[in-house]
């Protein structure tokens, strides 16, 4: 079996229950381990696609056992736990980063209403709400909320809102 088949084949098992994704692991891996010394750098690529698949597309309560299949089955117990390791610690970098990154873009949010508010009290700062939440761009969240510091009115600002 060459790399090239056995990615195939745990990709087309992606989606399939535990039982069967846990008979392709071992096979695929099984079938890597058994492959020539010249081809460990590919080995090594094939087996971090099926950590990253595991951890990015399998539920949390199937991981463990998944993995410990991938170790058991493969040539370098120590080199497997090493790539889970690593990216285990990407993804909860990645996570940590998302979270400040929505904790910045909610602030934001909340501080251009605070300040629309309290410097145009007779209008309804939280009805522009729902239209700062659609926006993803924290650079342009920032501008909006010192824009909000900036205009003569809550029109102009609705207007910058809106352009």
């Amino acid at each position: 079996m060459n790399i090239d088949v056995t990615l195939f084949t745990i990709l087309q098992k992606e989606n399939a229950g535990k039982s069967e994704i846990s008979e392709a692991l071992v096979s695929a891996v099984s079938a890597l381990s058994q492959l020539d010394e010249t081809q460990g750098s590919q080995v090594r690529q094939a087996l971090l696609y099926f950590i990253q698949l595991i951890l990015h597309r399998r539920s949390a309560d199937e991981r463990e056992d998944l993995i410990e299949l991938i170790k058991r089955n493969s040539r370098d117990e120590s080199e497997v736990a090493i790539m889970v390791e690593t990216t285990a610690d990407l993804l909860i970098e990645q996570g940590r980063e998302q979270g400040i990154q929505q904790g910045a873009r909610q602030t934001n949010i909340e501080n251009t209403i605070a300040i629309l508010s309290a410097r145009f009290p007779n209008n309804d700062a939280n009805a522009l709400k729902p239209t700062l939440e659609a926006i993803d761009d924290l650079n342009r969240l920032k501008q909006l909320n010192l824009h909000a510091s900036l205009a003569n009115s809550f029109h102009q600002f609705q207007q910058q809102l809106g352009g």
